[in-house]
């Protein structure tokens, strides 16, 4: 169930603050730290929850480490977002 939170969270499927809502505190300040476009709407709603991003560092921290891990191994994004390994939708 992570997994796919991280990859909207990646992939940027979830943009709208209907959308934003739906992720725990933790993903949505991951969230608003690597995605600019997404800041305001993060911060927003992590306000609006009464919240703050300093109370999910060590959830960030795994988050982060496992978008680092997906881009090493290629697994990380969307199609088209990252390229890793050999790439190329099969052709090497």
């Amino acid at each position: 169930m992570r997994r796919i939170a991280l990859c909207f969270l990646l992939a940027g499927c979830a943009s709208t603050g209907d959308d934003l809502k739906s992720l725990s505190s933790a993903e949505l300040c991951y969230r608003g730290a690597t995605r600019a476009e997404d800041r305001q709407a993060a911060a927003d709603e992590i306000r609006r929850r009464n919240d703050d991003c300093s109370r999910h560092a060590e959830e960030i921290d795994r988050l982060r480490d496992e978008d680092i891990r997906s881009a090493r191994q290629g697994t990380g994004g969307a199609p088209g977002m990252r390229q890793g390994g050999m790439g190329g939708m099969g052709r090497y």
